[in-house]
């Protein structure tokens, strides 16, 4: 019995004890984001759809952000070369107009469409493009605009993406997406 617990003894005392490892050094500058934009209000949402010929209020599809980055079989959002992206404060930053936000969607069938207001602001005087997944601009945006409204018509089930970018110096807060009614079309 003695030797059993002297090998036991060996053992325990042959074990390292824990290492103390200290963290730190100095801390990443990261940019103070501005706040972002209000929501639009019910009157001005009918506006820009009567605008476009189109009747509402339609419905709340998906509303995606930093902090909820998809909804499952509806939407979801990929931060390609985002400088920062938060959850916690909610907002993406990008200092980059090579890369920007990928805004997935699958539609419900021909025939559905999508109001879609991507909140943002912008530290420099560039343009917002949003693209197709070929990089072909389908739209540009002022600088200064921090609602980016465009409407999505997916002509099928399958998901569909579309590419936003904004210069060198660009903030994302979230996208809604509002469905219109199937009796609801786009005149051209």
């Amino acid at each position: 019995m003695m030797s059993i617990v002297m090998i036991l003894i060996a053992v325990v005392a042959s074990a390292q004890s824990p290492r103390i490892i200290k963290v730190g050094g100095p801390q990443l500058a990261t940019p103070n984001p501005p706040p972002p934009p209000p929501g639009l209000s019910d009157a001005v949402k009918a506006q820009l759809l009567k605008s476009l010929n189109l009747s509402g209020p339609g419905s709340a599809y998906f509303t995606l952000s930093p902090r909820i980055t998809d909804v499952k079989g509806k939407g979801g959002l990929i931060f390609e070369g985002a400088a920062e992206v938060s959850g916690y404060m909610t907002y993406a930053h990008w200092t980059t107009s090579i890369k920007g936000l990928w805004i997935v969607i699958r539609g419900e069938g021909a025939g559905h469409q999508y109001v879609m207001d991507c909140f943002v602001k912008s530290d420099v005087n560039e343009v917002f493009k949003l693209s197709d997944e070929q990089k072909n601009v389908l739209q540009t945006f002022a600088s200064n605009q921090t609602h980016l409204l465009f409407v999505l018509q997916p002509n099928d089930t399958s998901w569909h993406a579309v590419i936003l970018t904004g210069g060198q110096g660009w903030w994302f807060y979230s996208c809604e997406a509002t469905r219109l009614s199937s009796s609801n079309t786009l005149r051209k």
